[in-house]
């Protein structure tokens, strides 16, 4: 729920504390001392925390993908923003969320990711509100796919023979609308709330598994 009415903050927050909305994020004079962030308030204990509009977004991608995969039931391994290095890389990368899917089995019960041994994540995420990411680490790093969501458009490239190709569909979720449905369920989150929109979510893709 959006609550734009007058008023100090601390009346909206005892508004919101009324109707039981249990998170809250506020823009307000400190967002204009710190571009892209904003305040989150928790209702029970009242605590509250700056954050990074990208942090924001990032959760809220990774818990879709994460439902998306547990709809299907596939094995997954999410690493969330881990570091990747090798010699083959300019430098390290560490992606907003990454996830092992189809190579799961092969990183099941590790301790650490040894990329001497073992296979890179199959997707790569990347909020890039404030700053845009480079291809060439992750091409060297042989990322499948990498995402990238820059506020607006959530950008899917595939690796083609070494290089990425931006492409209107998944090659992990082919026969999903991601580029589109993404989108439009985070910026559904920041009206019906996070946990209003996994249900409307997990049932949007139990909907498509049966159609397909």
């Amino acid at each position: 729920k959006v609550d734009d009415s007058s008023g100090s903050i601390g009346r909206r927050y005892a508004r919101t504390d009324e109707i039981a909305i249990p998170y809250g994020l506020t823009i307000d004079f400190d967002s204009l001392k710190q571009p892209n962030s904003v305040t989150l308030r928790e209702r029970d204990s009242t605590k509250q925390v700056r954050i990074n509009v990208d942090e924001v977004a990032k959760v809220i991608i990774g818990d879709l993908v994460k439902a998306l995969l547990e709809e299907i039931n596939w094995e997954f391994w999410s690493l969330g923003s881990t570091t990747f290095d090798q010699e083959s890389m300019d430098a390290g990368v560490e992606p907003d969320d990454c996830f092992y899917i189809e190579n799961e089995a092969r990183v099941r019960g590790k301790d650490g990711i040894y990329l001497e041994i073992a296979p890179p994540p199959d997707l790569a995420i990347e909020v890039d509100i404030t700053s845009r990411t480079r291809f060439n680490n992750y091409q060297a790093l042989k990322v499948p796919e990498l995402w990238r969501w820059n506020g607006r458009k959530l950008e899917i490239n595939v690796l083609v023979n070494g290089k990425y190709v931006e492409s209107t569909t998944s090659s992990i979720f082919p026969n999903l609308a991601i580029s589109q449905v993404i989108p439009q369920y985070l910026m559904l989150s920041k009206t019906n709330g996070r946990n209003a929109t996994m249900r409307l979510f997990r049932a949007w893709v139990r909907q498509q598994l049966e159609a397909n």
